[in-house]
């Protein structure tokens, strides 16, 4: 495997519609890794009605070990 730093990158949008309800949720999810370590971040978006009403962002390094 090459020493330089590797990314996958994945969005998905969820829309949930229906009488009074109208809901939706974007996430955005970055995977990259280097020799030593994993990157994740994720990241979260709620709207309710058009208006945002959640976001949070996580982030995570885990070691590799011998992968």
């Amino acid at each position: 495997m090459s020493r330089g730093k590797r990314k996958h990158r994945e969005r998905v949008r969820a829309i949930v519609k229906y009488d009074d309800i109208d809901t939706e949720m974007k996430t955005k999810s970055v995977m990259s890794c280097d020799a030593d370590y994993y990157y994740l971040v994720n990241e979260l978006v709620a709207y309710n009605n058009g208006e945002e009403c959640f976001s949070k962002t996580w982030e995570k390094k885990i070691r590799r070990h011998y992968t």
